[in-house]
C-alpha cells in the first residue's frame, strides 16, 4: 500500500518528546516576544500574539493526544509536526525572518522527526524545514528599531547566543533520549529475535525427534516379534538363518535413523545450510506433517521434483508452522502448489478458512499480532525469520475462498549438476 508508512505507530515516548519539544518552544517564543517588548524596540503586533495563542493551543492538544491516545502514528506525528513549523516559521516572518536569532530552532523539528519517524515523513519534514527557511531569507518583516538602536547588535549577538544554547538544550534533553530509548528497544528486540530463534529450533530438533522416533518403531516392532518367534517356537535351521538376516537388516535400519539423526542435529545446531532435492523436502514435510495430524492429509503438486535449493534443518519446520495454521482455521486437507519460477521456488498454500483481516495483513510476520483468535502471528514471524534467514520472501495474501500464502526460496546456483 503507498500510504502504509502513515499508518505505522509511532512509540508513545516519542510523542511525550514531542509536546515537551512544543511547550520548549512555546516558552521560547514568548521569552523572544519579551525581547521584542524591550523599551528599544517597537511593540509587538497582535499578529504575533496570534501565534502564541495557536502554539499554546497545539501543545495542550498534543498533550491531551499523550493523555487520551498514548500513541499515535506516522500521519497524525507528521501533521502536529507540520503545524508547528507553519506557526515557528509564521512568528520568524513577523519577528524579523533571517535575521532573528530564533531561525536555526527549525532544525530541532527535524532532528526529532530523524529520530522518531520513518524516512518518508522525515523527508517532508525536511523539504519544508527548507521551503520554510528559504522563505524567510527573501520575505519577512524587518524589526522596527526604537531611538537607542545601538543596543540591537548587542540584542542580536546575545539572542544568537541564546538560540544556540537552546538548541543545544533541546537536543541533549530530548533528541537524546529518544536516541537512546529507540536504541534499547532496538536491542530488546534483537534478543527477543535471539531467542524465538533459539526457541524455533528446539521446536525443530522436538520435531525431528518425534519422526525419528516414529521411523525407528517400525524396526524395533520387527525385532520385537523376530525375538519371540525364536524363543516361542521351535523354528528348523534355515528359518532362523532368514529371521536373523532379517534382524541384521533391521539393526542396520535403526543405525541409519539414528546416523542421521546425528547428522542433522549437528545442521540444526550449526545452523548449516544444505542442500536439498524439493522433491524429497516435499515428501519429508509429508511425513512430518501426518505425524502430527494422523487424521489429515497433506496434498501437492509439484512440477520439478529435482529442482534444488539451499535449505537448512528448520525450513520444515518453518513450513510446518504455516501449513498448522491452515490445518486450524479450514475443514479441507491443505494443499501446496510448488512451481519454478525464474531462479525461485515458489510454494504457494491456500485455505479454505475464513481469512485473514484486512487490518491484519499488515501485521503478518510481527512477533506478536493483536486480535488474532489462534495466536498463530508468533509462528508465522518464526517461519518468516527462517525464510528470511534463506534469503527468500514469505507473502500473505487474500483470495475470495480465504488465504494464500506464497513462499520464494532461491534455487542453488549449482542445482543443475545436482
Amino acid at each position: 500500500m503507498a500510504d502504509s508508512w502513515l499508518n505505522l505507530s509511532v512509540a508513545a515516548s516519542s510523542v511525550r518528546y514531542l509536546s515537551w519539544y512544543l511547550l520548549m518552544l512555546l516558552l521560547v517564543m514568548f521569552s523572544c516576544t519579551l525581547l521584542l517588548n524591550w523599551p528599544a524596540i517597537a511593540e509587538t503586533s497582535w499578529p504575533v500574539m496570534l501565534t502564541l495563542v495557536l502554539q499554546v493551543s497545539l501543545t495542550i492538544f498534543s498533550f491531551m493526544l499523550l493523555i487520551k491516545a498514548g500513541a499515535v502514528n506516522n500521519a497524525a506525528y507528521l501533521a502536529i509536526m507540520s503545524v508547528s513549523v507553519f506557526l515557528i516559521t509564521a512568528f520568524l516572518y513577523l519577528t524579523g525572518g533571517h535575521t532573528n536569532p530564533l531561525i536555526s530552532i527549525l532544525l530541532i523539528s527535524l532532528a526529532i522527526c530523524a529520530t522518531a519517524l520513518s524516512w518518508q515523513p522525515t523527508a517532508i519534514v525536511a523539504v519544508l524545514v527548507l521551503v520554510c527557511y528559504s522563505f524567510l531569507t527573501q520575505f519577512y518583516k524587518p524589526l522596527t528599531l526604537a531611538p537607542h538602536s545601538h543596543h540591537f547588535m548587542q540584542l542580536h549577538l546575545l539572542g544568537m547566543w541564546g538560540t544556540f544554547g537552546i538548541s543545544v538544550a533541546l537536543i541533549i534533553g530530548l533528541v537524546l533520549p529518544m536516541a537512546l530509548a529507540l536504541r534499547s528497544q532496538q536491542r530488546l528486540l534483537s534478543q527477543q529475535r535471539e531467542k524465538m530463534l533459539r526457541d524455533e529450533t528446539l521446536v525443530s530438533i522436538a520435531t525431528f525427534a518425534t519422526g525419528s522416533a516414529h521411523k525407528l518403531g517400525t524396526p524395533l516392532s520387527t525385532l520385537s516379534v523376530l525375538v519371540e518367534d525364536m524363543l516361542e517356537l521351535q523354528l528348523s535351521s534355515e528359518r532362523r538363518q532368514q529371521d536373523l538376516k532379517l534382524m541384521a537388516q533391521q539393526i542396520d535400519v535403526c543405525k541409519s535413523i539414528l546416523r542421521n539423526m546425528m547428522t542433522k542435529a549437528d545442521d540444526i545446531r550449526a545452523s548449516k545450510p544444505i542442500k536439498v532435492k524439493v522433491g524429497e523436502l516435499l515428501r519429508d514435510l509429508k511425513e512430518q506433517f501426518n505425524l502430527l495430524h494422523p487424521a489429515r492429509s497433506l496434498k501437492y503438486t509439484l512440477a520439478d521434483p529435482a529442482a534444488v535449493i539451499n535449505a537448512d534443518a528448520t525450513l520444515i519446520q518453518a513450513l510446518l508452522n504455516i501449513i498448522d495454521n491452515a490445518v486450524k482455521h479450514a475443514d479441507s486437507d491443505p494443499e501446496i502448489n510448488v512451481m519454478s519460477e525464474g531462479d525461485f521456488v515458489v510454494f504457494r498454500i491456500e485455505d479454505t478458512g475464513p481469512g485473514v483481516p484486512n487490518e491484519l495483513l499488515d501485521q503478518m510476520g510481527q512477533p506478536f499480532v493483536e486480535s488474532t483468535k489462534e495466536g498463530f502471528g508468533l509462528g508465522l514471524f518464526l517461519s518468516h525469520s527462517t525464510i528470511e534467514r534463506l534469503n527468500g520472501v514469505l507473502k500473505i495474501a487474500q483470495h475470495k475462498h480465504g488465504t494464500v500464502i506464497e513462499i520464494q526460496l532461491p534455487l542453488s546456483r549449482d542445482s543443475t549438476s545436482d
